[in-house]
């Protein structure tokens, strides 16, 4: 994976406001998804990189003109079944989460120009248009979900 240039700082780097990082908390219940936390943080953040186009749930940090600047993956972040372990020595197993409730952390880059943090899950490949259809040339593919958009603060 490549890593774009960041305007105002790269991964890692302090700028004016803090540490050039995020730590995302989001909490979702039944489809509904929300940030709940935002922190500064000091660290490195790699596995980001704006050239591939997103296959799973992922976190976009923008600029005030709604520019990505960068984009980390998010996995299994909403999952759909639960791991269940049984008594010792017995395999583990996988069930549907009737509940779909919970929460996960993403750190994403946050360099001085970014503004947004903007949750989102892909188009279902079912939406797309097969390869080679005809009368899809130049059609844009079908836009992400927005399951969360929120302002940075300051």
């Amino acid at each position: 994976m490549s890593s774009p240039e960041m305007p105002g700082s790269s991964p890692g780097e302090e700028t004016p406001s803090g540490p050039a990082a995020l730590r995302l908390i989001y909490e979702y219940e039944d489809g509904d998804v929300r940030l709940v936390s935002q922190q500064r943080v000091d660290v490195a953040v790699s596995g980001f990189d704006l050239a591939e186009a997103p296959s799973v749930d992922h976190v976009e940090v923008r600029d005030v003109e709604g520019t990505a600047l960068s984009r980390v993956t998010v996995r299994n972040a909403l999952p759909e079944s639960l791991e269940v372990f049984g008594e010792p020595g017995e395999a583990i197993t996988r069930v549907p989460d009737t509940v779909r409730r919970g929460a996960f952390t993403v750190v994403v880059p946050a360099p001085e120009a970014a503004a947004r943090v903007v949750l989102q899950r892909p188009a279902a490949p079912e939406a797309e248009p097969a390869p080679g259809e005809p009368g899809v040339r130049g059609v844009e593919p079908p836009a992400p979900a927005v399951l969360s958009d929120d302002a940075i603060e300051g």
